[in-house]
């Protein structure tokens, strides 16, 4: 006997009078619960952690990493939806619950919610993606906010029409959310079909307009394995609602119920592998890594060091790195050694040699006067105090790579200049690079 025999209930007869009867007699399969309660948990410990992330670093919810931030919400919520599921019937002994109960009732509203919610931010993403290559200026519109706000309005005005006209219950799944007919399930199946359409419309829109930039072809090649990624989740979940109905309604297999984990399965795909794919996002993934690298230094300088903690007014937000060390120092002060040497041949050829052996003396002193400056600078960075702080370009999308960047040993090349050490001590002195930050170029 199969595991899908073990549940003859589970067996809907669409055409059947007692349909809704059933359904409210459904219950998870015994693959389905421990799924459930396996994944689940792990999808949610995922999901925390990098909303937390979000909250704690906010350079990372830089467009468009504050719409992942939302999908990381609303699959957290579907999560706890499941796992909530299956902890329910655990313990309850294989208890079914009926659409009219309290807790079913409850329990579909944060799973109506969630899809909502997941809904309209994939749309959003892709959404994103045309109007930054189109660079359109409804991107400023729809920056901050606003778009957030819109989504959670929307999202709750949905599912409280969901709860008026009483759609809300039990599915064939064996889980509360919108509740099953006995007809073609037009709805679910509409919904991931508009998923499917747009992914597709939009992946072939980038590779059209990308397929020969080289600057954005790891960006390309991110967004077409997601998208990928997306539309095959979505493919199965049709393909299972599609083939639970046509059980449902003329074959009555109890081995075709597997499409029922089929599907739950790919649930379970949407909240646990696409946030790990959507991390190794190019624009997001240096960002993780410089965080992870800082929080790594921090713990083993702990013991041996505590660096004055310096707030940077500025307008994009920094990643305070207390683990440099004066490897980063002398390579500063080679390079001002470097260029005002380099100043001093140019002059020192334009020159008389009368004029030159005087200019070579004033000279001199200016550079005697600088190499005291700077030894005086990397003394009190030395010292630590001296903050440094990264700061990461507004636009991470249009930036260069940071892939190959090493904050220990701040290795830079010439395409590497955006990236700065800011916050001196001492802005007010005349320094040779422009305000008061400091350029490797």
């Amino acid at each position: 006997m199969t595991v899908y025999q073990e549940f003859p209930q589970n067996l809907v007869k669409c055409r059947s009078p007692t349909f809704s009867w059933q359904v409210d007699n459904v219950i998870l399969y015994t693959p389905d619960l421990y799924m459930f309660l396996i994944f689940s948990s792990l999808a949610c410990l995922l999901n925390l952690f990098i909303i937390t992330l979000n909250i704690k670093y906010p350079q990372i919810r830089k467009r468009p990493g504050d719409l992942f931030c939302g999908l990381a919400v609303a699959e957290l919520t579907l999560s706890l939806h499941w796992l909530i599921s299956s902890l329910y019937q655990y313990f309850t002994d294989n208890q079914n619950v009926k659409s009219s109960d309290v807790f079913c009732q409850i329990n579909s509203y944060f799973s109506i919610t969630a899809g909502i919610f997941e809904f309209f931010y994939n749309i959003s993403i892709y959404t994103y993606i045309v109007c930054a290559i189109k660079n359109l200026k409804i991107l400023k519109i729809a920056e901050g906010w606003y778009l957030h706000a819109a989504v959670v309005i929307v999202s709750f005005l949905i599912t409280f029409f969901v709860k008026i006209f009483g759609y809300s219950g039990k599915t064939m799944f064996g889980t509360c959310s919108i509740k099953s007919e006995n007809q073609f399930p037009l709805k679910g199946i509409g919904l991931l079909l508009v998923y499917i359409f747009i992914s597709l419309s939009t992946l072939m829109y980038l590779n059209y307009k990308l397929s020969n930039i080289k600057k954005y072809q790891k960006l390309q090649k991110f967004y077409q394995f997601y998208m990928y990624s997306c539309i095959a989740t979505w493919s199965c979940l049709v393909c299972s609602q599609i083939m639970m109905f046509l059980n449902c309604r003329y074959f009555q297999k109890p081995s075709l119920n597997f499409f029922v984990t089929l599907g739950n399965a790919c649930k379970i795909i949407t909240t646990l592998y696409l946030p790990i794919v959507r991390i190794t996002d190019p624009n997001i993934r240096p960002v993780f890594r410089a965080i992870f690298k800082i929080s790594k230094n921090s713990i083993k300088q702990k013991d041996k060091q505590e660096l004055p903690q310096n707030s940077v007014n500025n307008s994009q937000t920094t990643i305070n790195d207390i683990s440099m060390n004066s490897s980063i120092a002398r390579n500063i002060n080679s390079h001002l050694l470097k260029n005002q040497n380099q100043l001093v041949n140019k002059n020192s050829n334009s020159l008389s040699e009368e004029n030159n052996n005087q200019q070579k003396g004033i000279e001199m002193v200016n550079i005697n006067k600088e190499q005291k400056r700077d030894s005086s600078m990397i003394q009190q960075f030395q010292g630590q105090s001296l903050a440094l702080s990264l700061v990461l370009p507004q636009n991470l999308a249009e930036s260069i790579n940071l892939e190959d960047f090493q904050i220990d040993h701040a290795v830079y090349e010439q395409d590497k200049s955006k990236y700065l050490f800011a916050n001196f001590n001492e802005p007010s002195q005349s320094y040779p690079y422009q305000n008061k930050y400091f350029s490797p170029n």
